[in-house]
C-alpha cells in the first residue's frame, strides 16, 4: 500500500479487493461442495488472517490515516469487520465437515447481503474520490 499521495494507487487496490470477495466466494464454494460429495482430499483452506492483514484492510488502514473521523470509512470498516466475522464463520463449518451448512451460507441471501453492502461502499467511496 503506498504512503504517498498516490489516490489512484488506493483506488486500485479497493476495486482489487473488490473482485477479491468473488474469488473468495467461490474458493470456500468449492471446498464445501468437495465435502458435500464426501471428497475430503485435496481440501484447502484460506489460513486465517488478520482482518487488518487482508488488501482491503489494508486500506482501509491507509483510508483512515487519510482520513480521520470520516464517516465513510467508518462505515466500511464496520462492513469489513462483518464479512470477516461470516467468512470464519464459514471456514469453521467447512473445518467441521458442516457442508450444507457451508453451502446455505454461500449460496444465501446472508452472503449476498454483505458483499453487496461491502462491494456498494466501495463503489460509492471510489466514486466520490474519484
Amino acid at each position: 500500500m503506498p504512503h504517498a499521495d498516490q489516490d489512484w494507487s488506493l483506488l486500485d487496490e479497493l476495486e482489487l479487493a473488490r473482485s477479491a470477495l468473488d474469488r473468495w466466494q467461490s474458493l470456500h464454494l468449492e471446498m464445501a461442495l468437495r465435502l458435500r460429495r464426501g471428497q475430503r482430499s485435496g481440501l484447502k483452506l484460506l489460513p486465517r488472517e488478520d482482518e487488518s492483514q487482508c488488501r482491503m484492510g489494508r486500506c482501509l488502514a491507509e483510508l483512515r490515516r487519510r482520513h480521520p473521523g470520516d464517516p465513510w470509512v467508518a462505515e466500511l470498516c464496520q462492513l469489513h469487520e462483518d464479512f470477516h466475522a461470516f467468512a470464519h464463520a464459514t471456514q469453521r463449518m467447512i473445518a467441521a465437515g458442516e457442508a450444507e451448512a457451508a453451502v446455505a451460507a454461500l449460496t444465501g441471501l446472508e452472503f449476498e447481503g454483505r458483499r453487496g453492502a461491502l462491494t456498494e461502499r466501495i463503489c460509492a467511496l471510489i466514486a466520490r474520490a474519484a
